[in-house]
């Protein structure tokens, strides 16, 4: 690694990363950073996966992220 940066994407408003080191027991493949202030959430594993067993549609929008970015 050279330590040069790509953006490899912009998020809004309610979207989210790390679900493919935190659904797929795999290794963070990128690096952060926010162009503005923001309010970040960090959960665990524990916590999202008991959300998601909970509610249907939280497990469906991560997944679908999960198989567009792996």
């Amino acid at each position: 690694d050279n330590g040069a940066k790509t953006r490899v994407g912009t998020l809004s408003r309610g979207e989210f990363f790390g679900e493919v080191a935190l659904l797929g027991d795999e290794v963070r493949t990128a690096t952060v950073t926010a162009k503005t202030s923001l309010t970040l959430l960090r959960v665990t594993r524990r916590t999202v996966l008991s959300l998601a067993e909970k509610h249907a549609d939280i497990a469906e929008r991560l997944e679908h992220a999960h198989s567009q970015r792996r």
